[in-house]
């Protein structure tokens, strides 16, 4: 769940390795000084001894208590000691050699090995939300740290569900039967909590193998059938097509009302070869009277589209072709 890098690893075990070896008393081993340059002052010392081993108990105890997760309210004490050691350490502002301790154990070098490893561990107890578990998030030695009502009330309901399960399993009952009234209770109270975010990573922990016994182990995972909802989703969805479809439609049947309609011109009636045009079918009041080829242009028409083009009357053929025939000469004459 809380995962670190490969160098972050290397730079816990090493640091546990120097505190299973052990720093006697307060004294470190001092190289002899080249070019009166001491890498460690001595009186900084002792400040190396104690993070090395309140950081390697630390450690040893999360390590143990990493699965199930209970490093929050199994932890404390060596958290505390950690806390004490680096307050401890920055509250010294006495220069040693012309730097002070802080400065020559923590930002001295390059790799920051000690710094490093002591902010993995602090992360560790605040990325897990540790301070979420007690009443107070000071660790003063004049300050009581006690766990939570929450927090307590969850241990207690959690311990009740667990020893339902295991009882009712050793004698062969219902375990989802005998055991809902109690795991009910406990989920109940674990989502009046608030947010996973905000709550202790022990009491998170717990809680997911809980379930995970209910619904993977006991196969007591209640599934909730919400038929209506089911059933109403289902008619929307067959619903749609008819919906869009008539709307469709009406919308067409509209909009066609709407068209303009045009008289199309002699251009567009004819084409480029002179053959008439079946889309269109010309009235006699559209035909020039003047035009010697107003009666093929007739006929043409009633010939491709004989439903939709008018009859001509014979006596307008008859006054047309009589009309073509007397020259302009003759009608001067006259």
């Amino acid at each position: 769940m809380l995962s670190t890098s490969i160098d972050d690893c290397y730079f816990v075990l090493l640091l546990c390795a120097v505190g299973a070896l052990g720093v006697k008393g307060n004294t470190c081993e001092q190289s002899d000084p080249v070019d009166n340059y001491v890498p460690l002052s001595f009186q900084c010392c002792p400040y190396l001894g104690n993070l090395t081993r309140s950081l390697s108990s630390f450690l040893n105890c999360s390590v143990w208590n990493a699965k199930p997760f209970k490093v929050c309210s199994k932890c404390l004490l060596e958290y505390q000691t950690v806390r004490k050691t680096v307050d401890a350490l920055n509250d010294d502002t006495t220069s040693y050699n012309g730097s002070t301790c802080a400065e020559q154990l923590l930002s001295s070098d390059k790799e920051a090995l000690i710094y490093k490893a002591i902010q993995d561990e602090l992360n560790v107890w605040s990325k897990s939300q540790c301070d979420k578990c007690y009443v107070s998030d000071s660790y003063d030695d004049n300050i009581t740290v006690n766990l939570s009502n929450d927090t307590r009330n969850f241990f207690h309901l959690n311990k009740l569900a667990r020893n339902c399960f295991h009882l009712e399993e050793l004698q062969g009952g219902n375990v989802c039967q005998l055991c809902k009234a109690v795991y009910h209770n406990l989920n109940t109270f674990y989502s009046s909590l608030g947010s996973t975010s905000q709550i202790c990573m022990d009491i998170v922990d717990l809680m997911n193998i809980t379930r995970q016994s209910w619904s993977a182990k006991y196969h007591c995972l209640e599934q909730h059938k919400d038929t209506l909802s089911v059933a109403f989703t289902a008619a929307f969805i067959c619903c749609l097509p008819i919906l869009l479809y008539g709307g469709a439609a009406i919308l067409e049947k509209k909009y066609q009302n709407e068209v303009l309609k045009r008289k199309p011109t002699r251009a567009e009636y004819e084409t480029l070869d002179g053959v008439c045009n079946p889309a269109y079918s010309p009235s006699i009041d559209e035909v020039d009277e003047t035009d010697p080829n107003s009666e093929e242009l007739l006929l043409r028409s009633n010939n491709h589209v004989a439903s939709s083009s008018t009859p001509i009357p014979a006596k307008v053929l008859n006054g047309r072709s009589s009309s073509r025939n007397k020259s302009p000469r003759n009608s001067i004459n006259t």
